[in-house]
């Protein structure tokens, strides 16, 4: 069976949006499409992201996937309750205009298609992202043109579905370094190795190129302060209250990775942390254990040592 996948489209006029997206569903009838708001922009066609439009597509991004709000377009978000379809009673469970949310399952990979703006302005729209979709830009000449809007987002789609095979089996690799935590193994060449990781098929001699130089005696990658970084699992996912690491919790560059992955961080001297390090949590802070190791998700997500 395919995997499911689940595609944001951004920045696409809404005079021409239903046409596009009808389009792309007739090619991938099982996707789930969430829709972006038209962006503005400039003179050259670039569209414009402003910080507000960037949250707000989090925000849809998140409850689609996840399901928080009371009208969940995804799948059903209140697994732990006994199933109101088979059990009968009033309580909505997800019934939307006559589709049942509990007959999809969570996409396992997530697509960002957005209107191409300015380089800084997609850095920040991915950063903020976390890097958790994989990304495809439509090109400025397709700025309100419905066919070329199409064709460019389907030929992303096929693209994207090929890249995904080779990040996959990069994820389920020994030591999978396209799932290292970016704010704390603080090199650029990361961010980088998962752009690349985003859109292009031809990727392991950069992963081995990687590996080489930054993992270290055969048993952990070493990131910029001193910082071990040895992959690791045993069942600590959970709710995020921010929408953007609950995203990036589960998607790395569009693929779903294992819910109880995370990294044991400890210091590469192989003394305790000691309060030496300052580990940045994006759900809750900066902090300075002092234990001997922490499990750091790859979403920067700091859950206990």
């Amino acid at each position: 069976m395919a995997p499911r996948f689940a595609a944001i489209l951004a920045g696409i006029p809404t005079r021409i949006y239903g046409d596009v997206c009808g389009s792309v569903k007739e090619q991938y009838p099982d996707l789930m499409v969430l829709r972006g708001k038209g962006a503005r922009t400039y003179s050259g066609k670039l569209a414009v992201y402003s910080d507000d439009y960037i949250e707000e597509l989090m925000r849809q991004a998140s409850d689609a996937v996840f399901g928080y709000s009371n009208r969940p377009t995804g799948f059903c978000r209140l697994p732990h309750r006994e199933c109101a379809e088979i059990k009968g009673g009033k309580k909505n469970c997800g019934n939307i205009d006559g589709t049942l949310a509990c007959g999809r399952k969570r996409p396992e990979r997530l697509i960002l298609a957005f209107q191409e703006c300015v380089q800084a302005e997609a850095d920040r729209l991915l950063t903020r992202f976390y890097f958790a979709p994989a990304a495809i830009q439509i090109p400025r000449e397709c700025y309100d043109h419905r066919t070329r809007t199409s064709d460019a987002v389907l030929s992303g789609l096929e693209r994207a579905l090929k890249v995904f095979r080779v990040t996959e089996e990069n994820m389920a690799s020994g030591a999978p370094s396209v799932l290292l935590p970016p704010l704390n193994f603080g090199r650029k060449q990361l961010r980088q190795l998962i752009r690349k990781a985003m859109n292009s098929e031809v990727l392991k001699g950069d992963f081995s190129a990687f590996r080489q130089e930054y993992f270290h005696e055969g048993r952990y990658f070493r990131g910029h302060t001193g910082l071990a970084f040895k992959p690791g699992s045993h069942g600590i996912g959970g709710m995020f209250a921010k929408a953007e690491v609950a995203l990036s919790a589960n998607y790395r560059a569009g693929c779903s990775y294992a819910s109880d992955f995370h990294w044991d961080v400890s210091a590469s001297d192989g003394n305790a942390l000691g309060g030496r390090f300052k580990i940045d949590c994006r759900q809750s802070g900066a902090a300075r254990p002092t234990g001997s190791h922490v499990n750091l998700m790859p979403a920067d997500f700091l859950r206990g040592s």
